[in-house]
């Protein structure tokens, strides 16, 4: 049974998103047990996987024992093992949050929006342990198309007009990564990561123009679903309008998810020598430097909190791609770290955001006095706040401060300015959220705590944020691991 777990965690939340819409609503209990239930085992089976990756093995699972490149398999690597556990955890306390959520479908249409949020996991589970090209086209249209559904369920005509935005630049990107995939097949013949790159290696020199014209689809492809500055238009309208759980899923792990394929793309399949040949790996970091500074600004300006905190992950997405794109071991760390600790931060602040938006607080001149009022509440999203200005003793720090011995060891000295700026910038807009939460207002003391169940996954999160500020040399000591193995594959 346990040798079959990698596929069983794919499959079974599969099973438990097309059994949902089936469980009538007088029995809605038993559905939301049951994606408990699922999302409980795979974090289970998802530590099992830590465990025994953490010394650098792969398992390698050939479904029906035929050996690639004729069958599919899928590789359980350290990335592949944290990112599950990552996914499993958030959207676990996210659907606890979901479970008394105002702004999420209910009813019939609840089960369905249920299916959306499990079909969403599916999706990254399987970006994340496919083995070849094809199944990760497949997996990431899952993503995209789940994703969608999950803006449209918003209420209104607002939600409506950003899903369909959303659809219709997704679409176009769809193209661009399958056009990507075929111009590789064409030159290799070859769908399975291992075979296409070595076949790259040897005939790139012949295709040259065709192997960057792929390499340069995939980052308008994968940029334009991970809301890459300045390919990220459709993220303000689709986090602004969508319910609170479809917020914090999307910008917790839907958009990682692209990134994941991207890094597997670059690393299993063109490789890190070619990817300096090709220029693409200063490309990334122009992209990033970007990112990080056109976010920034942008939510400099934003009066709604939601559109602020939207902008505030294209600009926290940029320092994913420095990483990447900075080609050593600290810098991809580095990238998978902002991954992990973004997920956490702005998960918790958005579905905070929302909290507070259904009180009717949704601009950030609202938030006078808040943290008198939700004391539990605000201290968590303080604490994300000055994590993502990357204050010492949050998690932002350490991203940051790994970036810094990144850019040093690859000597991009002026990205370590900008790493300076953002977060000036960045504290430009949280500081004044969050000294009118806690000092504006009409004066008077404080509410007595409050602790509800649906406020799990602020105050495990906001834990989360501080333990990976103070004592992050476990993990760290992983994601080396992760990081060596994608270099050297």
């Amino acid at each position: 049974m346990i040798q079959h777990l990698p596929v069983l965690s794919v499959v079974f939340v599969l099973i438990t998103a097309y059994l949902l819409p089936l469980v009538k609503p007088r029995y809605k209990i038993v559905g939301q047990v049951v994606t408990i239930l699922i999302l409980i085992g795979t974090a289970i089976a998802s530590i099992y996987f830590i465990t025994v990756t953490a010394t650098g093995e792969v398992i390698i699972y050939e479904l029906g024992n035929w050996p690639a490149p004729i069958g599919i398999t899928i590789a359980i690597t350290p990335l592949t093992a944290i990112i599950m556990l990552l996914v499993s955890v958030v959207t676990l306390l996210v659907y606890f949050y979901r479970l008394s959520d105002p702004t999420a479908p209910q009813g019939q249409a609840g089960s369905w929006y249920d299916a959306l949020l499990m079909l969403l996991v599916a999706g990254v589970f399987g970006i994340t342990q496919c083995n070849d090209l094809f199944n990760l086209f497949v997996f990431i249209e899952i993503c995209t198309l789940s994703a969608c559904a999950l803006v449209a369920a918003g209420k209104g005509g607002k939600a409506s007009i950003a899903a369909f935005k959303y659809l219709m630049l997704c679409t176009v990107a769809s193209g661009f990564v399958m056009f990507a995939i075929g111009l590789l097949y064409f030159i290799t013949g070859y769908l399975t990561f291992a075979y296409v790159h070595d076949a790259l290696q040897a005939v790139w020199h012949s295709y040259p123009h065709v192997v960057y014209l792929s390499a340069i689809l995939f980052i308008v492809g994968m940029g334009i679903k991970s809301a890459l500055f300045p390919l990220h238009v459709w993220l303000p309208d689709a986090h602004s309008s969508a319910p609170t759980t479809s917020s914090a899923l999307l910008s917790g792990i839907a958009v990682k998810a692209y990134l994941i394929g991207l890094f597997k793309v670059f690393y299993l399949v063109f490789g890190r020598e070619l990817l300096q040949a090709l220029g693409i790996a200063n490309m990334l970091v122009i992209f990033g430097v970007a990112g990080v500074i056109g976010g920034s600004l942008f939510a400099l300006v934003q009066k709604e909190v939601k559109r602020m905190l939207a902008y505030s992950t294209v600009a926290q997405l940029g320092y994913i791609f420095i990483g990447l794109g900075l080609d050593n071991s600290i810098g991809v760390a580095a990238a998978i770290f902002q991954i992990i600790s973004h997920a956490c931060m702005k998960s918790t602040m958005f579905v905070i955001a929302g909290h507070f938006a259904h009180q009717g607080k949704d601009k950030v001149s609202d938030y006078a006095g808040v943290g008198k009022e939700e004391p539990v509440l605000f201290t968590a999203f303080t604490i994300c706040a000055l994590s993502m200005i990357g204050l010492p003793l949050f998690s932002g720090f350490i991203t940051k401060w790994m970036l810094f011995r990144a850019a040093l060891d690859a000597q991009h000295m002026g990205i370590l300015i900008f790493i300076v700026i953002s977060g000036l910038l960045n504290a430009g807009y949280f500081l004044p959220l969050v000294w009118n939460g806690w000092f504006g207002g009409q004066p008077g003391g404080y509410a007595k705590p409050r602790v509800k169940f649906s406020q799990a996954l602020p105050i495990v999160m906001s834990v989360v944020v501080l333990w990976l500020g103070i004592a992050p040399a476990p993990l760290l000591q992983f994601l080396d691991t992760a990081a060596n193995l994608m270099l050297r594959w």
